[in-house]
């Protein structure tokens, strides 16, 4: 256990997620920023061990999502504030890419393709299935004629079951 002292809170039955008061993530977010492990924290205040981390997990996001702007050094800095263990600047890193805290510059690729609604009639099935034949290269329609002998023959070769076609 560390040299810093932690007030112990007797609790007679263990909080929930959802039960904690403000003044109790408080608690178990100072703790945990004075430098005291989950186990420490668990033991000292009766707080389960998951719901440590989800105190400190939901403070850590709240910390990156105060300021979209801040750079890595600045997170880095505010964390090792009151920490007793220091943060590196590369780790820091390595946890905003892992919570899903990226780059929000626009990608080159549309999110969204063009494509036309499904056809709702069979006048309109058949309209989408002749145009679609006709976009086919001639080229690739001689060669699947010109190939349906031999599929023929290796279709009855194999007595109706699996071909290399």
């Amino acid at each position: 256990m560390s040299d810093k002292c932690i007030r112990s809170v007797p609790a007679a039955a263990m909080a929930g997620y959802q039960d904690l008061s403000d003044f109790e993530r408080g608690v178990i977010i100072g703790a945990r920023e004075m430098g005291h492990s989950i186990s420490e924290v668990a033991m000292k205040f009766g707080f389960s061990r998951t719901i440590i981390s989800r105190v400190y997990r939901e403070y850590r996001t709240r910390i990156l999502k105060r300021d979209r702007r801040a750079t890595l050094p600045y997170i880095a800095a505010d964390f090792n504030d009151g920490a007793s263990t220091s943060v590196s600047v590369r780790t820091v890193q390595r946890t905003v890419i892992n919570m899903g805290s990226q780059s929000r510059r626009p990608t080159r690729l549309p999110l969204l393709i063009d494509r036309s609604p499904p056809p709702r009639t069979p006048m309109d099935l058949w309209t989408v299935l002749k145009d679609e034949w006709c976009e086919l290269p001639p080229r690739y329609l001689q060669t699947l004629i010109e190939s349906l002998p031999h599929r023929d023959a290796a279709f009855l070769c194999v007595r109706g079951g699996a071909t290399r076609y």
